[in-house]
């Protein structure tokens, strides 16, 4: 996938707020509003949605499978979640 995540940090609360981007040329602008406290957050850093994903994981004791859409269930999965899905268990 050609997704990517823009990190914005607050200026005023230092909060992140990530937003997924499917199209890079559909990229907000600069600034954003806090998801927190409404004031102004600036762009820190643009990553992978996979990295991105990974990252979230890790936080949590969760783990990322990348499946190739070389295989036929890879494409079967593109076609059918455009991509992205996840397995949720509860104990």
């Amino acid at each position: 996938l050609e997704w990517s995540v823009i990190k914005y940090q607050c200026q005023k609360c230092n909060q992140f707020t990530p937003k997924i981007i499917k199209d890079n040329l559909k990229k907000p602008d600069g600034i954003i509003p806090c998801q927190y406290c409404e004031s102004d957050s600036e762009e820190f850093e643009t990553v992978d949605l996979y990295d991105y994903l990974s990252e979230i994981s890790d936080l949590m004791g969760t783990k990322v499978t990348l499946i190739s859409v070389e295989s036929p269930e890879g494409a079967q999965f593109l076609n059918v979640f455009g991509g992205i899905a996840a397995l949720l268990r509860y104990k």
